[in-house]
């Protein structure tokens, strides 16, 4: 009896380990990589002038973030409802990967259901000299 549970154990550990071996890394997917355009060091600029300095970079064993959103036509846009008041305000913001390597980013607000939007904050990251940006 003790010998037919220990190769019972015996069995069910080498199957565990076989399969923790068989699987793939935490965000191997292509999908995981879809935000990978904005890693690195960036100076950000709104109405002409630069306006801050931002570095991305990825984290968690290269998760790096949780983002939900869409990604479509090299855009990321996210969205969320949030109080405003005595109303409801819907967020929406968008990244855009541009063919000369910047990102642009603009945040629009809706507090009217998505009827009409204003924008809030429409500008561009360009990145900073030798900094490694993964493109």
């Amino acid at each position: 009896m003790n010998r037919y549970l220990l190769t019972v154990l015996i069995l069910l550990v080498a199957t565990s380990v076989a399969a923790e071996e068989t699987a793939p890394p935490p965000c191997s997917e292509p999908e995981a990589r879809q935000f990978d355009f904005w890693v690195g060091e960036w100076e950000v600029h709104a109405k002409g002038k630069v306006v801050g300095h931002n570095q991305i970079s990825r984290i968690h064993g290269g998760t790096r973030l949780h983002l939900q959103g869409r990604f479509a036509d090299g855009q990321m846009i996210m969205s969320a409802e949030r109080a405003a008041g005595d109303k409801t305000a819907t967020d929406r913001i968008t990244w855009t990967d541009n063919p000369d390597g910047t990102v642009r980013q603009a945040w629009d607000v809706s507090e009217d259901g998505g009827n009409s939007w204003k924008t809030i904050f429409d500008g561009f990251y360009k990145p900073l000299a030798g900094s490694p940006q993964e493109n």
